[in-house]
């Protein structure tokens, strides 16, 4: 993985039509599995938190899914942003600071 500040970033795999996220926090793991078909998932440690069903992300700068989860007895918010013009591009967000995924 490649190291920001004290964040592990991964991305599994950029393969349509299924794209997954994958970022690693104070040893805890969020990710995020988008397909055309299915939507959009939001896991903590392989939990499902949100599934978010929207065909369109029509504003990059809006989270598609905002959920607060508890790392190590704190809460932290964690967003999920979408760009999809000619490919998908996903990013996760916690705290607002990015953790994982792709830049835009």
């Amino acid at each position: 993985g490649q190291w920001l500040q004290h964040f592990t970033i991964r991305i599994i795999t950029s393969v349509m039509p299924t794209k997954r996220i994958a970022g690693e926090l104070e040893g805890h793991t969020l990710s995020v599995v988008n397909t055309w078909f299915g939507g959009m998932k939001f896991y903590h440690n392989e939990n499902l938190i949100e599934h978010n069903k929207d065909k369109l992300a029509i504003d990059k700068n809006k989270a598609v899914i905002s959920h607060s989860v508890t790392m190590n007895e704190v809460e932290k918010l964690v967003e999920v942003y979408v760009q999809a013009i000619v490919r998908v591009k996903i990013q996760i967000k916690v705290d607002g600071v990015k953790i994982a995924g792709d830049d835009f």
